[in-house]
């Protein structure tokens, strides 16, 4: 869900380990109830508005190119 959120510029919080990659205003601590709550009140205090560089992201790292060249490096 946070790719397919990212590919539309959407902003998103995870505290998952697979996405060191996003910035650190989308990240927060695993089992962190407090962090998540001071980001989520961060977003309501700015607003939340699309994120182009989201969507960046996933076009470098997550394009059609890239998954035929995962797939054809492992076979």
């Amino acid at each position: 869900v946070v790719l397919e959120a990212m590919a539309c510029e959407t902003p998103v919080l995870t505290s998952s380990e697979a996405f060191t990659f996003l910035p650190e205003k989308y990240r927060f601590r695993k089992n962190d109830a407090q962090e998540l709550a001071e980001k989520i009140m961060q977003f309501q205090k700015e607003g939340i508005r699309k994120d182009p560089a989201l969507r960046k992201i996933i076009l470098k790292n997550y394009s059609l190119d890239k998954l035929v060249d995962k797939i054809i490096v492992n076979f």
